[in-house]
């Protein structure tokens, strides 16, 4: 093993980096319970896992906020709390993506959902405005600074 066991969670995760196969050769196995086939994976605790133990891991706030990917090739990204949908809508509320059963029967039920590339859109846009006003207001910051430093000069 070259790099032995790493503890993640209160589980042991195999990175020795075995050369047993390529991993195109072998699926890769859940980090959680080492017993099934892993079919998603969490970008924030970059872990793949198999449904049944992300589900136990990240059902509950605040691991239920991170962002769960399917393994397959181009899929999208999948709610743990309701049977795998994917996440196809936005809560500005509460900052959190869903699927449709969160906003109709869900954590985010009551909230006014949006789709995810027009969220993504209105983030870019406002992001945009946002650079260009610290632009500005650094601007503002460094002509003040040098009036002081001139000022400061002229009486020293």
């Amino acid at each position: 093993s070259v790099f032995g066991m790493l503890e993640w969670g209160g589980h042991a995760l195999d990175v020795s980096g075995s050369d047993e196969g390529t991993a195109a050769e072998r699926p890769p196995q859940c980090g959680l319970c080492e017993g099934r086939e892993a079919s998603v994976s969490c970008r924030q605790c970059k872990v793949k896992m198999c449904k049944p133990c992300c589900s136990r891991k990240h059902s509950d706030f605040p691991l239920r906020q991170h962002v769960i990917e399917s393994l397959e090739a181009g899929s999208a990204r999948l709610c743990p709390a309701h049977d795998w949908e994917k996440l196809t809508l936005y809560s500005h509320k509460a900052r959190a993506f869903g699927c449709v059963k969160c906003f109709q029967e869900g954590s985010l039920k009551g909230h006014q959902g949006q789709s995810l590339q027009r969220a993504a859109t209105e983030v870019r846009e406002r992001l945009v405005r946002d650079q260009a006003a610290l632009r500005r207001r650094r601007d503002g910051l460094d002509a003040e600074r040098r009036v002081e430093e001139e000022g400061a000069a002229a009486v020293g």
